[in-house]
């Protein structure tokens, strides 16, 4: 059997503003990080070049254009496989996700090896109802695709893969490239019968 070996995959286009402390944040959980640098601008990119030669468990793809948060992501999990890793947890690059979620996550994922482990937001009141309807109505329609309320969130980028089974998925059908992604893989996961575990984050 494989020995479990997780990492980071952080998509990243403009995100300069604090980045380098959160990596410095993430690299406390002692997991390797690959960011991915999907194409952005100047002051950005020297950043990323800056990080990635100052720290050795950080590893920093370069894009030459942007091709959307779903591209980036896929690079990110090839790329993963090719350093023998054996899962990937996807963060995004502003820091809205809670990191101290990630020891449960991983956690989780052990126990459940060929799942998914994906997020989904707890709101509270202060949610602008405009952003909190758009969500629900894109819930309903990924349940609709799926006939199952089992993707309790299919639009939060913090969640665990288990890297061979996207890298099977993504040389078999095409996913999104862009802000799409996060919504359609796991609708194509869950049509091929993958276990998706949620969690609050």
């Amino acid at each position: 059997m494989t020995a479990y070996r997780p990492c980071f995959v952080v998509p990243n286009y403009n995100h300069a503003h604090k980045f380098e402390q959160f990596v410095g944040a993430m690299r406390e959980y002692e997991m390797p990080i690959i960011v991915v640098n999907d194409g952005s601008d100047i002051v950005t990119t020297s950043l990323l070049k800056s990080i990635d030669v100052k720290f050795d468990d950080v590893m920093v793809l370069h894009a030459s254009k942007n091709g959307g948060k779903g591209s980036a992501v896929k690079k990110g999990i090839r790329y993963s496989q090719e350093l023998g890793f054996t899962h990937v947890l996807q963060i995004d690059a502003d820091g809205q996700h809670d990191l101290e979620d990630t020891r449960t996550f991983i956690a989780l994922s052990k126990k459940h090896p060929e799942a998914v482990i994906c997020g989904y937001p707890i709101y509270d009141e202060s949610v602008m109802w405009g952003r909190f309807l758009a969500r629900y109505l894109t819930h309903v329609l990924v349940w609709l695709e799926t006939l199952s309320f089992n993707i309790r969130d299919s639009m939060c980028g913090f969640r665990i893969y288990p890297v061979g089974t996207m890298v099977e998925l993504f040389d078999q059908c095409h996913v999104g490239d862009r802000m799409d992604y996060d919504v359609e893989v796991l609708v194509r996961l869950y049509w091929r019968s993958i276990e998706i575990i949620s969690h609050a984050t």
